[in-house]
């Protein structure tokens, strides 16, 4: 791509000065040869109309991406040649692409947290809770992840990810996910088989529990979007968002 790698944008003369043009005649030769004005610029989209960075890692689960490039009106002028100058128009033009279609793309069934008070009286409504799994993905679409478990968390609180059918959750590695001073990590536990979730983030110490007067905290910026991502040797996907909107200290 002409746009360098880490930048969503370059100018004409930018390109030039690198030397990626040319001119079959020659007109263009030497310091100062040929200028030019306008703008190049990339923006890529999911397939949810988020924007992307360059360095993100594409997702089958978030395919197709639609890549818009677009150019300004500008103009092309050389030392010599008659005439020695052009000028064109702006233009759009997209490329839809899609990563390597080996595997398949997942999302966690449910988010469940400890089951002890989620049953008779005290279960929430059907098609929220399930008593023995806990909270049922709401949606798996990004923009809308504030719909799923959990919306306020604390350090060292923890859920488990229920894996959808037929998925084995020991062949998923995943990666941490840190948002403005929190952190969500998750691990296979082989005794227990189970796929855990744990927060991470601002605690009170020891001193500051026994004070009067504690010190004062980093206090992150809330709310914070949180999209955890498993992959296997195999490329398969499995995926599971929400969105932190409140966050509590223990002061002891």
């Amino acid at each position: 791509m002409v746009i360098p790698s880490g930048s969503t944008s370059t100018s004409l003369n930018s390109l030039i000065r690198q030397g990626k043009w040319g001119d079959d005649d020659g007109d263009g030769q030497g310091a100062n040869g040929v200028t030019a004005s306008g703008d190049i610029w990339v923006v890529i989209y999911n397939k949810d109309g988020r924007t992307v960075s360059r360095g993100e890692t594409l997702s089958k689960c978030r395919a197709p991406y639609k890549v818009t490039l677009v150019s300004t009106g500008g103009y092309l002028q050389t030392q010599y040649g008659v005439p020695n100058r052009t000028s064109f128009s702006g233009a759009t033009v997209d490329y839809y692409i899609k990563p390597d279609s080996s595997g398949s793309c997942y999302f966690a069934s449910s988010a469940r947290p400890g089951l002890s008070y989620g049953t008779g009286s005290s279960a929430g409504p059907a098609n929220i809770w399930d008593p023995n799994k806990g909270f049922l993905t709401q949606s798996t679409d990004s923009s809308s992840y504030d719909r799923n478990f959990p919306t306020t968390g604390a350090d060292g609180l923890h859920f488990d990810l229920e894996m959808p059918a037929g998925v084995d959750g020991s062949r998923f590695t995943w990666s941490p996910v840190t948002r403005d001073g929190i952190t969500a990590t998750v691990n296979w536990e082989s005794n227990l088989a189970r796929t855990r979730v744990t927060l991470h983030g601002p605690r009170s110490n020891r001193a500051q529990m026994r004070s009067g007067n504690p010190s004062p905290l980093d206090v992150p910026s809330l709310p914070q979007r949180f999209e955890l991502v498993g992959r296997d040797s195999r490329g398969n996907e499995v995926r599971y968002g929400f969105v932190l909107k409140q966050w509590f200290v223990n002061r002891g």
